[in-house]
């Protein structure tokens, strides 16, 4: 008998994962709200027509059918490590090992969001694709990678852009000579950075800031933190910054419990290449019976950073801006698709030869 693996949340490390365990022989429950996967960084791409829903969605029961994992598709309420059991709305399903890969949701400032829009979700990107539509002005709130790449995308559809953050730099997280790029692109692109200003109150005609000042706008665009998600601290009574693991992606308190993506607590980027790298890596561990685990080494992989018609190159030690970059950006999707259908594959060569054993 097999041993059963629930991969919880079905994104960049939760598919991939499944899909390595699935060719290897166990047997794999992926639970996930949403029947599509998104290929979420491509959600801005909509914005210009640059990509179509279709170019960045997978509906999963389609795409998994001639494979072995069973699909539920179903929100994971809860999760009982000492148990082993993880409860989603209408089933509990008990595991061998878990694959804690249940993504990020957005943080709530201390301000009203319903005058926002937002592209965390296809739905999000979609409706504020509407909204933009009719917009000739837009205050972009925050300015990490999500913020740059959204606001040099609206200037370059022609609005009118702010970006507007509290930390005096934007992409703040990452060193100075990246926000200094950053910042050089939006000088020589006439596009506004308000750097060290809090935003206190969103209306419907823009934002106030905390020193009093308003900045009009006819859509808000909020590219805030993010965090792991609720039912994973609730879970693991854990803080925002999801579960800690050891150095090979297993929970510091669950050995048969191995996390990827933005649900673990731990020192790399939050980048959906990362989360891909990282949800292989923990099906390999499970390959071992989680003995011996292998160290997770993120490698020297580049960051790439859209910004608009242009694109901007992260690395351990450069940073290059050019249009070339950008289109290495429009490749990465394409290319990301081309390596879950190959995996596909080697799961459904695994299916065919079972079938054909248990015909003999």
């Amino acid at each position: 008998m097999s041993e059963e693996v629930v991969v919880a949340g079905a994104g960049f490390a939760g598919l991939n994962s499944a899909l390595m365990l699935d060719s290897e022989g166990f047997d794999v429950t992926l639970i996930d709200r949403d029947s599509r996967h998104v290929f979420k960084p491509g959600l801005i791409e909509l914005m210009r027509g640059r990509v179509s829903k279709e170019d960045i969605t997978l509906d999963l029961e389609n795409f998994l059918e001639n494979t072995e994992i069973k699909f539920v598709e179903e929100e994971v309420t809860e999760i009982q490590p000492d148990r082993k059991s993880v409860e989603t709305s209408g089933e509990n399903f008990t595991y061998d090992y878990l694959v804690l890969a249940l993504g990020s949701e957005k943080v709530q400032p201390d301000f009203d969001l319903r005058y926002t829009e937002n592209f965390y979700t296809l739905e999000d990107a979609e409706k504020a694709v509407d909204e933009l539509e009719d917009s000739d002005s837009a205050v972009v709130i925050g300015s990490g990678y999500t913020g740059v790449e959204i606001g040099t995308e609206l200037h370059e559809k022609g609005l009118d852009v702010t970006v507007v953050d509290e930390s005096t730099r934007p992409m703040p997280a990452s060193r100075e000579k990246v926000s200094q790029a950053a910042l050089d692109h939006f000088n020589g692109a006439n596009l506004s950075f308000r750097g060290g200003n809090r935003v206190s109150e969103v209306t419907n005609y823009g934002v106030e800031l905390e020193n009093g000042k308003e900045i009009e706008a006819d859509t808000v665009i909020w590219c805030g933190g993010l965090q792991a998600s609720k039912t994973v601290q609730k879970s693991f009574k854990t803080s925002s910054e999801g579960v800690r693991v050891n150095s090979g992606l297993s929970a510091l308190e669950h050995e048969d419990i191995f996390v990827a993506g933005d649900s673990a607590d731990d020192e790399n980027l939050d980048t959906a290449q990362m989360a891909e790298k990282q949800g292989i890596h923990v099906a390999e561990n499970i390959y071992t019976g989680g003995e011996l685990l292998e160290d997770f080494e993120p490698g020297r992989n580049p960051v790439i950073v859209s910004l608009g018609n242009s694109g901007m190159m992260i690395t351990e030690n450069s940073v290059y801006r050019s249009r070339f970059v950008r289109f290495m950006k429009d490749m990465v999707i394409r290319y990301y698709f081309f390596n879950l259908r190959k995996r596909k594959v080697k799961s459904k060569i695994r299916s065919v030869k079972d079938s054909f054993l248990l015909d003999q």
